[in-house]
């Protein structure tokens, strides 16, 4: 498994699990589902229910 930091609170982890699948997580404070814009900001629709062939279903309030 690799930490690293990169830049200012931008922290990646990579890791391979025991059958050889390569896993990245990256975490940049303000960007992506938790930054003001993305899906689980203060503005967002929240937490996805499921995913279909679509992407990402809101449950009740999308068709799908």
């Amino acid at each position: 498994m690799t930490i690293e930091v990169i830049g200012i609170a931008h922290i990646s982890v990579l890791f391979d699990d025991p059958d050889g699948l390569r896993v990245e997580f990256n975490y940049v404070p303000g960007q992506g589902h938790l930054g003001s814009g993305g899906r689980l900001g203060p503005t967002g629709n929240g937490p996805a229910s499921r995913y279909g062939p679509g992407g990402l279903i809101d449950g009740l309030t999308d068709a799908g």
